[in-house]
């Protein structure tokens, strides 16, 4: 095999394997949650589709990066309605209904806020920038 032939294989490999784990961990987690209520996990989930955003933009697959920005704003969201909660509960079976209380958080910044900061500190989403689609995730649109 010439040397670039066995450059471009190995990246395949490469991209093949992270992406197979970002697809992995949304797997598990809906065998874990299969009703979809993550409660914590939304936070997990959030900043999981940030990097699997990021991942693809680097990949040069924008519209699926775009597609994962919704996701991670989806989470980021929840996480914020979540916050304003002083107690939460699980309904997975897999948590057999584990529930519990927690303070609310007196800062006033949100999960959605760090959401967009996250976007606007990260070159990575550079391509992104000026779509419409995207600015709309941004909130600016």
């Amino acid at each position: 095999m010439v040397n670039h032939q066995r450059r471009e294989y190995d990246g395949s490999i490469r991209y093949s394997i992270s992406f197979c784990t970002y697809e992995a961990v949304e797997n598990i987690l809906k065998i874990m949650f299969p009703d979809g209520n993550y409660v914590f996990y939304h936070n997990t989930l959030q900043y999981h589709f940030l990097k699997k955003a990021g991942y693809l933009c680097g990949r040069q697959k924008y519209d699926e990066a775009v597609a994962a920005l919704r996701r991670a704003r989806y989470h980021a969201e929840e996480m914020t309605r979540l916050g304003r909660k002083t107690s939460w509960r699980y309904t997975s079976p897999l948590f057999h209904l584990l529930e519990g209380e927690k303070p609310v958080s007196d800062s006033a910044i949100t999960d959605v806020d760090d959401f967009v900061t996250y976007l606007k500190r990260h070159s990575c989403f550079d391509p992104l920038r000026d779509r419409e689609d995207y600015r709309e995730l941004e909130g600016l649109a």
